[in-house]
């Protein structure tokens, strides 16, 4: 359960095709071996999606990066169309192989396109979500202004867990820019409150949970991915929690929203 609804699988997903199951389980291997949090990204955005399928048709993704997670979300749930999008910048976006992939694969409820948060969207979505991109720009108020005019329905972000006195700190913002390019060292509750009306917020990348599940992922071989898959996948799924951010508790938080 994601805050929003519950979790069930979608209706007729994945029904009568093998093949999509294989590439739907290669895609999350892969997000295994990549080790980092890039399959607790994928888990909590499939998890929202999840909540609400039954009531949206589009999503649009802001700062989509390489793509592959929204590729495994849109195989599971083939029923909503789903527009990967990044701001154009040196090196970006960077979803190129994801979108050839795609076409190679067949999958036919994936689309591209170019979308600056700084600027007044360009269309509606049933949903909005990014993951890990507030905190790569400086104004993330205009950006989150802009996402909720773009927000037909629910609306969904993933970003680091900081208190105001970590931001507060010239030391500790200048360390999150020059290792993460992040302009904050993180946002809290209080700060998705003063944007959003009615938003509800949850602690992610738990110490016990998800921190735990990342330092295992960094020892083991791509082999051992692929052997332990069901247990790790199952693992995983001790992130999600439905209680508020805390700190010393967890290193990230989910702001969800009706619209």
């Amino acid at each position: 359960m994601n805050g929003v609804g519950e979790t069930t699988q979608a209706p007729g997903a994945m029904a009568g095709s093998g093949v999509m199951e294989t590439r739907l389980r290669h895609l999350r291997l892969n997000l295994l071996r990549q080790k980092g949090w890039r399959y607790l990204r994928y888990f909590h955005l499939r998890d929202f999606i999840s909540g609400v399928q039954t009531e949206i048709r589009t999503v649009g993704v802001s700062g989509a990066g390489l793509g592959f997670a929204e590729m495994a979300i849109a195989i599971e749930f083939p029923h909503i169309e789903f527009m990967l999008t990044d701001v154009v910048l040196p090196g970006r976006p960077n979803y190129w192989k994801a979108m050839d992939m795609c076409m190679r694969w067949h999958i036919r409820n994936v689309r591209f396109g170019v979308w600056d948060l700084l600027a007044p969207p360009p269309c509606r979505f049933d949903a909005v979500v990014s993951t890990e991109v507030l905190e790569h720009i400086k104004t993330p108020e205009i950006a989150i202004r802009n996402q909720l005019l773009a927000t037909r329905k629910v609306f969904y972000a993933l970003a680091p867990f900081a208190t105001s006195v970590a931001n507060n700190s010239v030391e500790k913002r200048m360390t999150a820019y020059l290792q993460h390019e992040h302009f904050v060292c993180g946002y809290d509750s209080e700060f998705f409150a003063a944007q959003i009306d009615g938003v509800a917020t949850y602690g992610a990348y738990w110490h016990g949970q998800g921190g735990k599940f990342r330092q295992k992922l960094q020892g083991l071989s791509a082999e051992d991915a692929e052997t332990q898959f069901d247990e790790l996948v199952q693992e995983a799924g001790n992130d999600i929690q439905l209680r508020e951010p805390s700190q010393g508790a967890c290193m990230a938080i989910k702001a969800v929203a009706r619209v």
